[in-house]
């Protein structure tokens, strides 16, 4: 691979198995939230927004 050759996404480096592609940013998902939203319900907001599990949140309430 070159520097001008992409990297494959996905198995097949069509990015179909890429499960972060075609998700909102972090500030976009922040920004859809209520008011009112509570930190719990923005960190699993942004956890999901990043590809990973909501669970992400309850790791990093405890830190």
């Amino acid at each position: 691979m070159t520097e001008t050759d992409p990297a494959p996404v996905g198995s097949n480096g069509d990015g179909a198995d890429d499960p972060v592609a075609g998700r909102p940013e972090p500030v976009e998902v922040l920004g859809r939230l209520p008011t009112d939203a509570g930190i719990r319900r923005q960190l699993a907001a942004t956890a999901r927004s990043r590809g990973m599990t909501a669970s992400v949140a309850d790791e990093i309430d405890e830190i």
